[in-house]
């Protein structure tokens, strides 16, 4: 049984599934931290009309780069979304108005553990280093530090068709 397997099984993380009204078939996993969720429905902001961007608030552009993440085939790194390297392997994933942090566990699936307003990271630059810290810590907390891919963008995004 897997790292991230176990993972699952003891709560740690959880599957993500995507939205009944999306109209794409879902081909490969996506994971997250308890945390993430929490964060979003915690989050005031993400539903306030003041934070919405193209008509759309910034929960419903998280629900989109989800989607993204594990309906698109092939995965890619540019047009539909950005994904950068920090470091300690761990990836930030930009949404709308967003930014997700985790890593990639295998080639193309990522683990989210946790999530930031775009404006809160520019307000504070330490905040950004907070988030690299949570998802090392998180790794480490759960034993998970062997799931990881290490390298670059071709490492972690095999950018060929899932069959």
């Amino acid at each position: 049984m897997s790292t991230i397997d176990r993972a699952i099984l003891s709560g740690a993380l959880l599957e993500y599934r995507v939205a009944g009204d999306e109209t794409r078939e879902q081909v490969r996993p996506l994971y997250y931290a308890p945390e993430f969720e929490e964060w979003v429905e915690d989050e005031e902001r993400l539903e306030a009309r003041t934070h919405y961007q193209h008509g759309l608030s910034l929960a419903e552009h998280i629900e989109i780069r989800l989607a993204d993440l594990v309906c698109e085939n092939p995965l890619h790194r540019h047009g539909i979304f950005s994904v950068d390297p920090t470091y300690q392997s761990v990836w930030k994933v930009s949404a709308e108005g967003v930014r997700l942090f985790g890593w990639f566990c295998k080639p193309d699936i990522f683990v989210l553990v946790t999530g930031a307003l775009k404006t809160d990271l520019k307000q504070n630059a330490d905040l950004h280093q907070d988030h690299v810290t949570r998802v090392a810590n998180f790794r480490k907390r759960h034993g998970l530090d062997d799931a990881v891919i290490k390298g670059d963008v071709r490492e972690v995004l095999t950018q060929k068709p899932v069959e």
